[in-house]
């Protein structure tokens, strides 16, 4: 069992070698094709060459991979070329600090030596898009399609407004008549509420009587019946009111005569609704 281990291991190991070799054959021609790298070269901007040589680099890269398309191999080189300049970085970072020579950064990276070639290339200046649509038979510049993708992936997504969520019609009727409630009582409603609790303390038919009264009060008053000459002892003609007014007791009396003096009077006043 520890033997079949140890050939998967090594057939990682010689595969993982093998195409180390391979990626320094394809390092090696990407370097002999300037017009894909050098950014001041005069067949830099030149579609043509460009896509010739990307061509050949291609038709290399397919001798390992082939099925590879163009994204493929521009995925590679930019994750090399990214690589590269970070280490790059670190490294003359760590000589501008004042770092003695044990000091100074060293890559680790395989293949950093051999891409020593893109020192004067890796400056702020690559980092401009120079990718060209393939449906025009361009060339993909591999070193800026990594900082393009990452520029993208880093640009914060526009927040979503939320919709407002429809109001419960239960939540809305209690808001009315909180609102409602807060509301100032109009004075002829103090006043009704005050003869209702009054009405309501007196036995059952003398609030029918009451009730008659203040009906008969409220419909000649709208008549325009009575004037400021008219005294409350006259709303109670003996011989028309004499069975009611026998039931009622002296509290009930004097209830019914200050609502009718009120009407009477213009205290509180009474018009069609």
């Amino acid at each position: 069992m520890e033997k079949s281990k140890l050939t998967k291991k090594e057939l990682l190991l010689k595969e993982k070698e093998e195409e180390r070799v391979f990626l320094m054959k394809c390092i090696e021609l990407y370097q002999s094709l300037p017009v894909l790298w050098k950014v001041k070269s005069d067949d830099y901007m030149d579609r043509d060459k460009k896509a010739q040589a990307y061509e050949k680099l291609l038709e290399l890269y397919h001798e390992r991979y082939p099925k590879a398309t163009r994204e493929d191999l521009a995925k590679k080189f930019n994750s090399l070329r990214t690589n590269f300049r970070k280490d790059l970085k670190k490294m003359n970072d760590s000589k501008k600090s004042g770092a003695g020579a044990e000091e100074v950064y060293e890559s680790t990276l395989w293949y950093f030596d051999s891409m020593k070639f893109l020192i004067d290339q890796e400056t702020p200046s690559d980092s401009i898009n120079t990718c060209e649509d393939e449906s025009e038979g361009s060339v993909v510049d591999f070193s800026v399609i990594h900082d393009t993708e990452n520029a993208v992936s880093s640009t914060p997504r526009p927040t979503k407004k939320k919709r407002p969520q429809p109001k419960d019609p239960a939540d809305e009727l209690i808001r009315l008549a909180c609102t409602r409630l807060q509301e100032p009582v109009s004075a002829e409603l103090q006043v009704a509420t005050t003869w209702a609790t009054e009405l309501m303390k007196m036995a059952p038919q003398q609030q029918l009587f009451a009730k008659k009264f203040i009906n008969e009060i409220i419909f000649e008053g709208q008549m325009a019946m009575y004037d400021e000459n008219f005294k409350s002892s006259k709303l109670f003609p003996v011989a028309r009111y004499r069975r009611v007014t026998a039931n009622l007791s002296s509290g009930e009396m004097a209830f019914l005569i200050t609502v009718s003096s009120f009407f009477i009077n213009g205290e509180i006043s009474v018009t069609n609704s």
